[in-house]
């Protein structure tokens, strides 16, 4: 039975890391994206969340992603709650081996009003978990 892995999403760029290294040092493992929209953003677009007036551009980026998943083949759950706490219930699930994560990057008051959902994956995943960073040269780490 292949590697079972769960790949948390926030945005393309910010998600890129964690996709390239599932792949790489995975690669014949069974990825599940998961896209967590907290309640009052803008959710990726899909069929049941269609663009309307002036997202054009956001659409246009989620529709990149949108290939990206179906290149992958991969498969994709797209949820409204609380990030944390929806990837923590998947780990806890059983479903899961690993979970290969991109931090998002938000840094001083943003981070310490809305917390860090990698950290708190990290602390409470009863599963592994992988972080990956992409460095300001654009390497990976």
């Amino acid at each position: 039975m292949p590697l079972r892995i769960l790949v948390p999403l926030e945005t393309l760029e910010a998600s890129q890391p964690a996709l390239e290294a599932a792949r790489e040092f995975f690669p014949d493992a069974a990825l599940h994206l998961l896209h967590v929209v907290i309640p009052g953003e803008v959710p990726l677009r899909t069929a049941a969340f269609p663009a309307g007036p002036g997202e054009e551009a956001e659409a246009q980026v989620d529709r990149s992603l949108q290939a990206r998943l179906e290149a992958l083949g991969s498969g994709e759950t797209l949820q409204v709650g609380d990030p944390a706490a929806e990837i923590l219930e998947r780990a806890r699930s059983g479903a899961f081996d690993l979970i290969v994560l991109s931090p998002s990057g938000k840094r001083g008051l943003q981070r310490f009003l809305l917390g860090s959902v990698a950290q708190r994956v990290i602390r409470e995943s009863p599963i592994p978990v992988m972080s990956v960073r992409r460095l300001r040269g654009g390497e990976t780490r």
